[in-house]
């Protein structure tokens, strides 16, 4: 039976000011971080702290173009080091399929609608799938959760028994 948890998001408190600066010079992809940073950090002990259980775990991934452009993805990045330090797999199977608008300047319902349909789950039988799993999407920022309600849909399509999210900044402004 599947348990629809849906996208709760978790933001990371970190006294860092900036997790990634010094990130932005190209690290290449398969290239790891030279040393761990805070943020990364953060993610792990978030998800040790809140005792979150998950079976995958699963970072937003960039449009290839994009990826090339910026030369890491930065979700990756921090489902890595949770992946070390928690001991739960990373899965990146769930693939951009379709280029997508910079959310920054769009309104709530117009990020909606420019990620639709902005992800497909394919499975291989390198890494775990997600049927019957917990997954734990992984993503850098959270403003109103269009990304990660995107994301969940496909997995759920795929079997997921429950989908949540983990950030490491959430802007959500709660009423």
């Amino acid at each position: 039976m599947r348990e629809r948890v849906g996208s709760k998001v978790l933001p990371i408190p970190t006294k860092s000011r900036s997790p990634f600066r010094g990130r932005t010079e190209a690290l290449g992809e398969q290239q790891e971080p030279p040393r761990i940073h805070a943020g990364e950090v953060s993610v792990a002990q978030t998800y040790q702290r809140f005792q979150l259980e998950a079976d995958v775990l699963l970072p937003v991934p960039l449009h290839p173009a994009r990826q090339r452009l910026r030369g890491f993805n930065q979700a990756l990045l921090l489902a890595r080091v949770c992946s070390r330090l928690t001991g739960v797999p990373v899965n990146e199977e769930l693939i951009r399929q379709r280029p997508t608008q910079a959310q920054v300047s769009l309104t709530g319902r117009s990020r909606q609608q420019n990620m639709m349909g902005a992800f497909l789950y394919v499975s291989t039988a390198a890494t775990p799938g997600v049927a019957n799993r917990k997954i734990l999407i992984i993503d850098d920022v959270c403003t109103t959760g269009a990304t990660l309600d995107a994301c969940a849909r496909p997995l759920f399509a795929a079997g997921a028994r429950s989908v949540t999210g983990l950030v490491l900044a959430s802007a959500w402004h709660r009423t």
